[in-house]
């Protein structure tokens, strides 16, 4: 009888060794699709994360670029406005102590011409082609002439202001 009690105990343990392997590997088997599906996930994120980085590189890239656009349009502007030159020219008279006897300007192929014709002495004359050379916008003188004598000269100046088409 006691044998019959020690078969019994070993099916009976037989029996739950193969339901908890049935239950259980499957499970253990899953474990792996899990993990990878996970790292899959990690993947996922850490692209999505670069990516997040790279755009904000690339708007920070555009704000600079529009920013460099603008000063490179005040440099030289794409096309021809009347209104800057009003606000560049007195700009340029001020403080120079030159005495303006005329001035026009006009668009010319390649950008503006403007005319300039004024007196002082050498060292007026002088600073205000200074403050030409020193000017944000970029000016390129074509002809100067200089005549007078003693503290008395007169300049006849022509200066491209080119313009980027």
């Amino acid at each position: 009888m006691r044998f019959l009690g020690y078969i019994i105990v070993l099916i009976l343990v037989i029996i739950d060794l193969g339901v908890i392997f049935n239950f259980t590997l499957p499970k253990v088997g899953n474990l792996s699709k899990v993990y990878q599906n996970a790292k899959l996930k990690e993947s996922e994120y850490n692209l999505y994360v670069n990516l997040e980085k790279k755009i904000t590189e690339i708007n920070l890239t555009a704000e600079k670029l529009k920013n460099y656009q603008k000063r490179a349009e005040e440099l030289i502007p794409t096309e021809y406005r009347p209104e800057e030159y009003l606000v560049l020219l007195p700009n340029l008279f001020q403080d120079s102590f030159v005495n303006i006897n005329s001035f026009s300007f006009g668009p010319v192929q390649g950008g503006v011409n403007i005319s300039l014709n004024v007196s002082g002495s050498w060292s007026a004359i002088n600073d205000f082609l200074l403050k030409i050379q020193n000017s944000r916008r970029i000016l390129d003188v074509k002809n100067l002439s200089i005549s007078g004598q003693g503290d008395s000269l007169n300049m006849s100046l022509s200066i491209l202001s080119p313009t980027f088409k």
